[in-house]
């Protein structure tokens, strides 16, 4: 029998007590006894070692109940360490250490020692994890879960320190059997923790009674009720209460306190009983919600912050024994109700504050009032994100002013209002030459002055033209709000000035990226966009300067837009001249592809005289759409640019040509014809300036054509009196191509030079 061994051993003479006879001998202690008494508690320790394995391996893998001796088997493991202990202690510093002379004998005693501690430390830890496993469906039936958690968690602990020890003497066929019966013991608790914490938190969202508490619930199996308490502290100890914390405050949240601020009017009441303890919530009425829609007046952030100090309470009543489960729902609640407040109400009541100064301090004590209740129930330390919110109301006020700004200026260049409108510096507001009627300061000098003066306008003039509905409406919102910096306080004034920064920015970031395939294609809208560039850059120029003085003194050397105008001169610029270098390299291309050394053939100059007429019905599509619409400047360059294009392609196939008849000469002034006739037109309409100066190739292009029917005395004339612009090479090409070789032929050819 397995109790045999145990009673053959406690009859028998300790170690410690043989070794204590042995040194109150008369001759002292020999060599021999000190080695019995070390052999003896070593085999003392392989029979323990022997028959704790028997009976642990009976027990977890036989399932044998030997309960009976778990008792003794403790009590054997502690004499062996007694023993142990009093041998070490004697071999430092009492009488065996006066036996033990050499280091090398030290050494070895040193080492046998050392491997029975190792030995009686492994089954130490083996008997007290068997206890903790043995206790454990006891304890579970009578309800403290919290004892077989602790216990379960100390088992965990010891099996891993006995995990390290499989190598120095653990049999892993034992300390595998009772790890097992361990995590099984492990995950049955896991399981019925979680069952309880079930049944204790109720959370309902779908009725209105959405959370009931439950202080004492009924124990899986047996009759035992399980107190709350009991309960959180065996979720501790097995790992799982931050976990099971973090979701409370997830579902109280969602359940409770984000319901609480999208309805506000929404009222919480509290049921108790004996066990029980139910939070219920009243949505209000659609009257009273229609009443106090928006909900941002004092007394309905007043409510609702009384609303939520009932689930605090609640909550603090429930788990009142343990703080530090309140603060752990609070650091995982507080941070997300706090936001949901700012975002949703608070908010919305800073925007409307400097009307209702009176409210607001009544919403900051009420915000205060709150926080320290909560503070008081223990769910939070020194944290005020309300009240610090509502302090800094002229910082929200602004940047819900900037948000706005924002937002209007991104609902202005996101539509698609392609309407234009007339702008001239004579109706345009800010600049610094408004009235052209006013008179000059009295005595002022002419001459330089005035001719600095005019310079000095003609930079900061606004040049009549078209501009987009949207883009005016952008600017004169910019000057409407930059107009009311004057009276804000200096936080706000320096938002607001940013703000409208950042709506230009936006016209940058929108209007080009939106809208570009379709700018390039369409000429008018491309004209345009030129334009409210343009116009942007023309007032940035002087925003700054005329509206620095509402701004801290700090500010006015940063209050200024000017670093803005080279951006859009050159999104204006780059995207225009890239819409017209695509016009110049159509018409470029459609008059190059023209052959006109064969154009005495009928079918072949209807050919190139179809091309000629169209590329000009184009040139003339392009300059009514452009008429009116751009700068008058901007519209000579843009539409000679054109026509010299179309000038410079024929005036160069002609020169080439090595041979002219008559007829072809004929031929070819009637193709020059229509472009002389017609390119004068855009620009007499605009205010007859001569397209001499924006075209560069036009009076070579009359020349040409005046010499395609002169004779050779009078182009020779002409060319001496300089009339002509066409260069002598190039008049001596075209002799040597219209006319037939002659003396006179010759001659003229040789007089130019």
């Amino acid at each position: 029998m397995a109790s045999a061994w145990w009673q053959v051993d406690n009859a028998t003479t300790s170690v410690a007590t043989e070794l204590k006879l042995a040194l109150e001998k008369e001759d002292g202690l020999s060599r021999e006894d000190l080695d019995a008494c070390v052999g003896k508690i070593s085999r003392q320790i392989d029979e323990s070692t022997a028959h704790i394995y028997e009976t642990i391996n009976r027990h977890y893998s036989e399932f044998v109940n030997v309960v009976e001796f778990s008792e003794n088997m403790q009590a054997e493991v502690n004499s062996l360490a007694a023993d142990l202990a009093d041998i070490e202690g004697q071999a430092k510093k009492g009488r065996l250490a006066n036996i033990i002379n050499s280091a090398a004998e030290q050494r070895t005693l040193a080492k046998k020692l050392g491997a029975t501690k190792v030995a009686v430390g492994i089954l130490q830890h083996l008997c007290t994890v068997d206890g903790l496993l043995r206790n454990f469906d006891s304890q579970v039936e009578r309800g403290q879960f919290d004892v077989a958690a602790k216990a379960v968690a100390e088992a965990g602990r010891l099996l891993e320190l006995l995990k390290l020890q499989t190598e120095n003497g653990c049999d892993p066929k034992i300390f595998g059997a009772i790890r097992s019966d361990f995590r099984r013991k492990r995950a049955k608790l896991k399981a019925d923790l979680d069952e309880l914490w079930g049944k204790a938190v109720v959370w309902n969202a779908a009725v209105d009674e959405c959370l009931t508490l439950c202080t004492t619930v009924p124990a899986p199996r047996g009759t035992a009720e399980v107190n709350i308490g009991v309960l959180v502290d065996g979720l501790r100890h097995v790992e799982m209460l931050d976990r099971k914390l973090v979701q409370f405050a997830e579902q109280a949240c969602s359940v409770v306190l984000e319901p609480l601020v999208k309805a506000l009017g929404t009222s919480v009441s509290v049921a108790r009983n004996q066990r029980t303890i139910t939070l219920t919530l009243a949505k209000p009425s659609a009257s009273s919600s229609k009443s106090k829609r928006g909900g941002n007046d004092a007394a309905a952030v007043g409510a609702l912050y009384r609303s939520a100090e009932q689930l605090f309470q609640l909550i603090s009543g429930a788990f009142s024994d343990d703080t530090s489960v309140r603060a752990a729902i609070g650091a995982s609640l507080w941070p997300r109700f706090t936001t949901t407040v700012i975002e949703r109400v608070l908010a919305n009541t800073v925007s409307a504050q400097r009307s209702k100064q009176d409210q607001h301090g009544q919403i900051v004590e009420a915000s205060r009032k709150f926080e320290d209740t909560v503070r008081g129930l223990g769910f939070i330390g020194d944290d005020c994100q309300l009240t610090k919110y509502l302090a800094d109301i002229t910082i929200h006020t602004a940047n819900n002013r900037r948000q706005e700004l924002l937002e209007t200026a991104r609902d202005l260049l996101s539509s698609d209002n392609f309407n234009t409108i007339l702008v001239k510096q004579e109706t345009e507001r800010g600049g610094l030459f408004l009235d052209d009627d006013e008179d000059d300061s009295a005595g002022s000098d002419a001459g330089s002055a005035a001719t600095t003066a005019t310079l000095a306008e003609s930079l900061f003039r606004l040049p009549t033209c078209h501009v987009s509905v949207s883009t005016k409406a952008l600017v004169d919102y910019a000057y409407d709000n930059l107009a009311e910096m004057a009276g804000m306080e200096e936080e706000e004034a320096i938002l607001v000035f940013y703000g409208v920064r950042d709506m230009f920015d936006l016209f940058r970031a929108i209007v080009p990226v939106k809208n570009r395939e379709m700018l390039l294609q369409v000429p008018q809208l491309c004209a345009v966009f030129h334009n409210d560039c343009f116009y942007l850059a023309h007032h940035l120029l002087t925003l700054g300067h005329q509206f620095r003085g509402a701004l801290p003194q700090s500010m006015h050397s940063l209050a200024t837009f000017v670093d803005m105008v080279p951006a859009f001169r050159a999104m204006g610029e780059g995207l225009f001249s890239q819409m017209l270098h695509q016009k110049r390299d159509t018409f470029g291309k459609a008059i190059s592809a023209c052959s006109l050394g064969d154009i005495d053939d009928p079918a072949k100059f209807e050919e190139v005289q179809r091309v000629v007429q169209q590329t000009l019905h184009q040139l003339g599509q392009l300059a009514s759409v452009w008429k009116g619409v751009l700068p008058t400047d901007v519209y000579y360059g843009a539409v000679g640019s054109l026509v010299d294009v179309i000038a410079d392609r024929l005036l160069a196939t002609v020169i080439r040509l090595e041979d002219i008849s008559s007829v072809q000469t004929q031929k070819l002034r009637g193709l020059f014809e229509p472009v002389l006739l017609t390119a004068p037109q855009h620009f007499e309409k605009v205010g007859g300036a001569a397209i001499a100066e924006h075209v560069a190739t036009w009076v070579r292009f009359n020349d040409v054509y005046e010499v395609l029917d002169a004779g050779l005395r009078d182009i020779v004339a002409k060319h001496k009196a300089k009339v002509y612009a066409v260069s002598a090479a190039e008049l001596r090409s075209l002799i040597k191509a219209i006319f037939s070789n002659s003396e006179l032929r010759a001659k003229c050819l040789s007089e130019l030079r």
